[in-house]
Parts: C-alpha cells; sequence; structure tokens
C-alpha cells in the first residue's frame, strides 16, 4: 500500500523554517521561496494557508469539512485530478470554517 501525504501549514508559523523545510528536504522535495499550495506529485499534496498569527492550526470546522470531503468524494490520490477534487475540498473547507 502507498502512503498519501496532505500536509497543512500556517504560513505565520515558525515551524516553516524548524520543521517543514527539513521535513521536505528528507523527503527529496523542496520549496524555494514562499510557502504556497502546491501538489508536488502523486503522492504529495501541500496546504499552506493563514490560519492565525504563529503556531495555530487549521480551524476545527475546517478540518471537520475536510474529512466529510475525504469521505464523499471518494477521492483517487492516483487519479490526474487529483489536485482538481483536493482543490475543490479545500476550498469547500474554507468557505465551513
Amino acid at each position: 500500500m502507498r502512503n498519501y501525504v496532505l500536509y497543512m501549514q500556517n504560513v505565520d508559523d515558525w515551524h516553516t523554517r524548524e520543521h517543514y523545510k527539513p521535513f521536505l528536504s528528507s523527503t527529496g522535495r523542496r520549496v524555494d521561496g514562499q510557502i504556497e499550495t502546491k501538489k508536488f506529485d502523486d503522492r504529495f499534496f501541500l496546504y499552506a494557508a493563514y490560519w492565525e498569527k504563529g503556531h495555530a492550526g487549521p480551524p476545527q470546522e475546517f478540518l471537520k469539512s475536510l474529512l466529510r470531503g475525504f469521505r464523499a468524494e471518494e477521492v483517487d490520490f492516483n487519479s490526474a485530478l487529483f489536485s482538481v477534487q483536493m482543490n475543490k475540498m479545500l476550498s469547500a473547507a474554507e468557505v465551513a470554517k
């Protein structure tokens, strides 16, 4: 079974420097410049957003909506439409928060 990663990062968090970039490097991926939402490949998707100043995670309603989206959409991570499906669910989750 293949593993997939949806990495969510608050862009105002110090973890971007201390954890996110080293984590990416350890997986053979890297980010230059500003952190932004991006599909790195078929198995790794980064969602970057501003939730609050500092070390803040996504709002609870955002996460609930995203999980409902995964259940309802039956996301095919191997599909060429993965980015479209993921962006659709992330957008819906942003509205829900």
